[in-house]
C-alpha cells in the first residue's frame, strides 16, 4: 500500500468534509455561533487527523500492514461519519417548537438517514453545538428521548448552552415530563432573562401542570417583553379561562386575533369560551373560522363538538369528535369528551372504551377516572368504579360517588 499517497488523500477527505453550524436566534447570534462552531470543528478534526496520521505512520514503520490497513479503514469510517454529522448540522432546523416536530416527508427522511450515518462518531469528536443540532434532528424526527440525551450532552460540554436547555425543555414537554421542563426553562430564564419565548414556554408548561396562576404570571412576563406576541395572549387567555375569568379570556383571545388574524387556535379557544357561556351563535362562528383557517387543526373540531353537544346536536358533536380524533388520534381530551357524550346517551360500553383510551394516553387526567368510574357504576361494575374514584382522588379531584356525572375536558 502506498502510504505516501494514502495519508494525504485521507487528510484531504477530512479537510473537505467541514460544514457550518449555527444556533437558535433566541439565544445567540447566528453568525457568531456558526463561526465558533467552525473553529471548534476545525480543532477537533485536526486532533483526530493528527492521531490517525501518527498511528498509521507508526504501524507502517513497524511493518504492521494489517494494523495500518485497519487504521486507514477506521480513518475512512470516521470521515464518513464526520461528513454525515456536518451535513446534519447544515440541514437541521436551528429552532424547534414546543408543539412538536415541524418537518415531514423527504426532509424528515433525510434527517433520519444522516442520524444513522453519523452514528458511532466518537463523542469527543462532536462539539456542544453539534450535540445541540443532533438533538434538534432527533426532535424533528419525533425521537424526543434521544433528543433529551443529545441536549444533555451539549449541556455537559457547555453548561451555559441556553438553546440546549430550552430545547430539552421542549422535548420534555413532548414526553409529558413537565416538571423536568419547568427546571430547564428556569435555567433559560436565568441565563436569558429578556427572552419572551422562554417565559411563554414556561407558561405553557405550568398550564399543562394545572398551575394556572403561575402560568398566567409567566404569560404576563412574555407579553411585557414582547407586546406583539400573539401566542402569549392566547396562552394567557387559556389561563384566565382555567381560572374562571371568562371575560378576561375573551379579551386576550381577541387581542391574539387582532395581532394575528390568521390565528386559528385563538379563534378556536374564543369559540370554546363562547360555548361555555351558551353564546352558541358566536361560538360556532369562531369555530367555523378556526376550521376554515386550519382544516387540519383537531382542536377546532373538538371545541365545535363541545358546542354542538351543549346545543343538543348529538350527531354533529359525534361527527366533530370523530374528525378531531382522525386528525390527532393521540388526543386524550377528545376521547374523554366523546366518552362523556356516549355516557349522556346511555352508551356506557362505548364510553368506557373511550375513557380507557384517554387514560392510556394521559394517565394523569383525574377527571377521566371519575368519568369512567361513573360509567362503570351504571353498568354494575362496582369494584372497578370504586377503584377509578379512588384514583381520581389520588390525583387531586374530589369525588362524590353518589352524584358523580361525566364532565368534558373543555
Amino acid at each position: 500500500m502506498d502510504w505516501a499517497v494514502i495519508i494525504p488523500a485521507l487528510v484531504a477527505l477530512v479537510v473537505g468534509s467541514l460544514g457550518g453550524g449555527g444556533a437558535m436566534s433566541v439565544v445567540r447570534d447566528r453568525r457568531e455561533a456558526k463561526r465558533e462552531t467552525r473553529e471548534e470543528a476545525s480543532g477537533v478534526r485536526a486532533e483526530f487527523r493528527a492521531t490517525y496520521e501518527h498511528d498509521i505512520e507508526l504501524a507502517k514503520e513497524l511493518g504492521r500492514d494489517d494494523d495500518a490497513n485497519r487504521l486507514a479503514q477506521g480513518y475512512l469510517d470516521f470521515n464518513s461519519r464526520w461528513r454525515a454529522q456536518q451535513d446534519l448540522e447544515s440541514l437541521v432546523p436551528r429552532e424547534v417548537e414546543q408543539t412538536g416536530p415541524s418537518v415531514a416527508g423527504d426532509a424528515e427522511s433525510k434527517l433520519m438517514e444522516l442520524l444513522i450515518s453519523a452514528r458511532g462518531l466518537p463523542a469527543n469528536a462532536i462539539s456542544a453545538e453539534g450535540h445541540f443540532l443532533r438533538g434538534n434532528a432527533f426532535f424533528e424526527t419525533g425521537d424526543f428521548q434521544s433528543a433529551v440525551n443529545e441536549f444533555s450532552e451539549a449541556i455537559r460540554v457547555n453548561p451555559n448552552h441556553v438553546g440546549a436547555y430550552n430545547n430539552r425543555g421542549n422535548a420534555n414537554v413532548n414526553l409529558h415530563q413537565y416538571e423536568l421542563a419547568v427546571a430547564d426553562y428556569e435555567v433559560v430564564i436565568r441565563l436569558h432573562p429578556e427572552s419572551s419565548i422562554a417565559y411563554f414556554n414556561q407558561g405553557n408548561t405550568y398550564q399543562n401542570l394545572g398551575k394556572y396562576e403561575l402560568a398566567k404570571s409567566h404569560y404576563d412576563d412574555a407579553i411585557r417583553l414582547n407586546p406583539e406576541n400573539a401566542n402569549a395572549y392566547n396562552g394567557r387567555g387559556n389561563s384566565e379561562d382555567s381560572l374562571g375569568n371568562t371575560d378576561s379570556a375573551i379579551t386576550d383571545y381577541t387581542e391574539a386575533i387582532r395581532l394575528n388574524p390568521e390565528n386559528a387556535v385563538a379563534y378556536s379557544n374564543r369559540g370554546a369560551v363562547f360555548g361555555k357561556l351558551n353564546q352558541h351563535g358566536s361560538a360556532i362562528a369562531d369555530l367555523d373560522e378556526a376550521i376554515r383557517l386550519n382544516p387540519e387543526n383537531y382542536e377546532g373540531y373538538n371545541n365545535r363538538g363541545n358546542v354542538r353537544d351543549n346545543s343538543g346536536d348529538y350527531e354533529g358533536a359525534i361527527s366533530d369528535y370523530n374528525e378531531a380524533l382522525r386528525l390527532n388520534p393521540e388526543n386524550a381530551e377528545t376521547y374523554n369528551n366523546r366518552g362523556v357524550l356516549y355516557s349522556r346517551h346511555r352508551q356506557y360500553d362505548n364510553a368506557i372504551v373511550d375513557f380507557s383510551e384517554a387514560i392510556r394516553l394521559n394517565p394523569r387526567l383525574a377527571i377521566v377516572y371519575r368519568n369512567r368510574g361513573t360509567a362503570f357504576r351504571y353498568v354494575g361494575r362496582v369494584a372497578e368504579a370504586g377503584s377509578d374514584f379512588t384514583k381520581a382522588e389520588e390525583l387531586g379531584l374530589v369525588v362524590d360517588e353518589q352524584t358523580a356525572n361525566g364532565d368534558r375536558s373543555d
